[in-house]
């Protein structure tokens, strides 16, 4: 059988973390929008080369 962790007790808050000053700004710990740029980014160079592929203009990328 596995060996247990140390659990936490029943209610105890797990976050913000309340030693963090960011637990104070909370749009500062979940800003993603850079990471979504980047995603949206990424999705439209694999949509050009989807079309580019289907198009005949390229080959199957390695």
């Amino acid at each position: 059988m596995c060996e247990t962790n140390d659990s936490l007790p029943v209610g105890a808050r797990v976050w913000p973390p309340c030693d963090s000053s960011a637990a104070s700004d909370i749009d500062e710990v979940w800003d993603d929008s850079e990471l979504l740029a980047h995603y949206e980014q990424v999705e439209l160079q694999v949509r050009a080369q989807v079309e580019a592929f289907r198009a005949g203009r390229a080959a199957v990328p390695s």
